[in-house]
């Protein structure tokens, strides 16, 4: 879990980047096949910052050159963002892995996710 200065409080004029956070919705079967496709739910301003760090998978092999970013947003009260939705950034796709509230005030929601290579 990553560490909250609780000191430092963050400012609304620091949301600058654009972005657009997508669910997958599944739509009704066409002659028998399932169709998917990404839907914006939200499209807030945010701060974005590199987030580094390794990730560890299957016995202690670590995985480097991941793609990690850090994404500080205003949390939408009717909105609920999820692990597995995509953040678009400069279009690009960057899947969330980690979400959580900035400082228990339900002001700011931050996500972390990782890049998306297709």
């Amino acid at each position: 879990m990553p560490s909250i200065n609780k000191k430092y409080r963050k400012d609304a004029g620091e949301l600058v980047h654009p972005i657009e956070i997508q669910r997958k919705e599944v739509l009704p079967p066409v002659n028998g096949i399932v169709e998917e496709q990404w839907v914006t739910i939200y499209s807030p301003r945010c701060s974005v910052s590199n987030n580094v760090g390794k990730e560890t998978v299957r016995q202690n092999l670590e995985l480097y050159g991941l793609e990690n970013k850090k994404f500080t947003f205003r949390t939408h009260p009717s909105i609920d963002v999820r692990q597995k939705d995509i953040i678009i950034y400069k279009e690009e796709r960057w899947e969330i892995y980690s979400i959580y509230d900035y400082d228990d005030l339900g002001i700011f929601t931050v996500a972390i996710a990782k890049k998306v290579y297709q």
